[in-house]
């Protein structure tokens, strides 16, 4: 049976009074959740503390709810519920595509809400005991021998400038790095010829890593603003 005080729970909502309301919510219903505006201070909290279910709205100033689904699915053993007022059997059908447990459509009510997440939170319950992969598991970025080691355990061997880019990343997990910043750590003319340069070189990264590995690269381009390296990291 599934203790509620152990279940913890970060919601991602832009509307700061509906965020606060469905924290309250599921706080009296005796889990322990965390609200965050937009996704950049959801991957920031994710890379600090483990959670078990994340609860996802579609509509966020910064990126899209769904590109967050596609990256927990594939990176992480959470629980994935969408709360939008997308309601179209589109769109949800694109939402349980992405990976979505639940998809659950505004307004909704307290006790449905609460309800869905103890459903889920059992079946996770029973789910989690056979896993034995863990989203705390480091990626381990060796800037001597120049490889990433990835969650899975497998080597990449990596370009002295891919190693140079991931350095400023993984040494601050969850946090934003400009574009700027990182053109003037990579010795790159901060113009529109490194956002060009920039953007190939992670669009050859992740299909490296990708096709070493099965994995997708846990950096999050935050559009318009720069990067976020949501997994846990060691560099040395």
């Amino acid at each position: 049976m599934t203790d509620k005080n152990s279940v913890r729970i970060l919601l991602v909502e832009d509307d700061t009074d509906l965020r606060e309301s469905l924290v309250d919510c599921l706080e009296l219903q005796g889990y322990a959740t965390k609200g965050v505006p937009n996704a950049l201070s959801f991957y920031q909290e994710l890379s600090a503390v483990k959670y078990d279910i994340a609860i996802i709205d579609l509509g966020l100033p910064d990126q899209s709810g769904m590109d967050i689904v596609r990256h927990l699915k594939k990176n992480s053993d959470m629980g994935i519920v969408i709360l939008t007022a997308l309601g179209s059997p589109e769109s949800r059908l694109i939402g349980y595509e992405r990976g979505a447990d639940l998809y659950l459509v505004k307004p909704i009510e307290c006790r449905e809400l609460a309800a869905a997440i103890t459903n889920l939170s059992y079946r996770l319950g029973r789910d989690t005991s056979q896993t034995t992969v863990s989203n705390s598991v480091p990626w381990t970025l060796d800037t001597v021998e120049l490889h990433l080691t990835v969650s899975s355990g497998k080597q990449v061997p990596l370009a002295v400038r891919e190693v140079a880019f991931l350095q400023i990343l993984m040494n601050r997990p969850g946090e934003k790095m400009n574009r700027q910043d990182v053109c003037f750590h990579l010795a790159l003319d901060t113009d529109n010829s490194c956002d060009r340069r920039l953007d190939s070189m992670i669009r050859r990264l992740r299909k490296k890593i990708k096709e070493a590995s099965g994995l997708d690269l846990p950096v999050q381009t935050i559009y318009g603003e720069g990067f976020v390296f949501s997994g846990q990291t060691a560099v040395f």
